[in-house]
């Protein structure tokens, strides 16, 4: 699994939203790991504004050291008019639902100074990506994609998912857009005619 970000810049003074003002952006991507976070790659930009935190710098060194992660996509924050991005971290699952249930009050759980959590800036879009493998080649696709996502009108479809740790075969009826449904998960392995 990978977490990408891509945080977007402005002018000084500029609304934050639209394209006034707007400099460009920045994209890190981070694998998971049983070790925490580790940065894979990230694109900077030549004029990103002194005063603004690079990319790459979003989740404090902290952040990065935990087991597991939980991303929420919208959260709204007492005194904010805009949904923005968290990214809860802990060493158990035990420890993580506790945070997930504390985000009521997202101020204490999600403080400046929190190593437990990340609060992304509102021009930032995140988001979960895993890995498959279609014809061979390991790809990247957006967690939450289904198979039609990546078949794209292909008419003989095999597909492998783990289980138990072994890959096994899973029928699919390409004609079927039911089965085309079929969320996909990460390592599943597809080979298209």
């Amino acid at each position: 699994m990978e977490i990408r970000i891509e945080n977007a810049y402005y002018k000084g003074g500029a609304s934050r939203r639209g394209l006034e003002g707007f400099l460009g952006t920045e994209t890190a991507k981070y694998e998971i790991t049983a070790h925490g976070l580790s940065l894979l790659s990230f694109q900077s930009m030549t004029d990103r504004p002194a005063d603004d935190m690079p990319v790459q710098r979003l989740i404090s060194e902290a952040q990065m050291k935990h087991r597991f992660y939980r991303l929420y996509f919208e959260i709204f924050f007492k005194g904010e008019d805009f949904h923005r991005s968290a990214l809860l971290g802990a060493d158990t699952v035990p420890a993580l639902d506790n945070l997930s249930g504390e985000l009521t009050n997202g101020e204490e759980v999600c403080s400046q100074h929190s190593d437990a959590c990340t609060v992304f800036p509102e021009p930032c879009s995140v988001s979960v990506e895993m890995k498959v493998v279609v014809n061979g080649k390991p790809q990247n696709v957006l967690w939450g994609s289904t198979l039609a996502d990546v078949v794209k009108g292909q008419h003989h479809i095999e597909m492998k998912r783990l289980y138990a740790g072994w890959l096994t075969a899973v029928q699919v009826n390409a004609d079927d857009p039911r089965e085309l449904k079929l969320p996909l998960l990460p390592g599943d392995h597809l080979l298209l005619k």
